[in-house]
């Protein structure tokens, strides 16, 4: 499992993907994309979202590390 996230001037777009575990692209991204005041989707292998807080990257970062349990 992959999350990208790409800060540019007062935006974030993220992009993340799975392949051969047992997650949900679309559904990772729509639990992380709020809180870089976002939103969006995708299929089960790959999702895009975009946001308007930058200043929330480390946040969501931390919450997608929580979401796949890993710690």
């Amino acid at each position: 499992a992959i999350m990208l996230f790409q800060p540019k001037n007062s935006k974030v777009t993220i992009a993340c993907g799975e392949k051969g575990i047992d997650i949900k692209a679309g559904d990772w991204i729509k639990q992380i994309a709020p809180i870089v005041g976002g939103g969006g989707g995708g299929r089960a292998d790959f999702a895009q979202a975009g946001g308007k807080d930058i200043s929330k990257i480390d946040e969501a970062i931390k919450k997608s590390f929580e979401y796949l349990n890993i710690k």
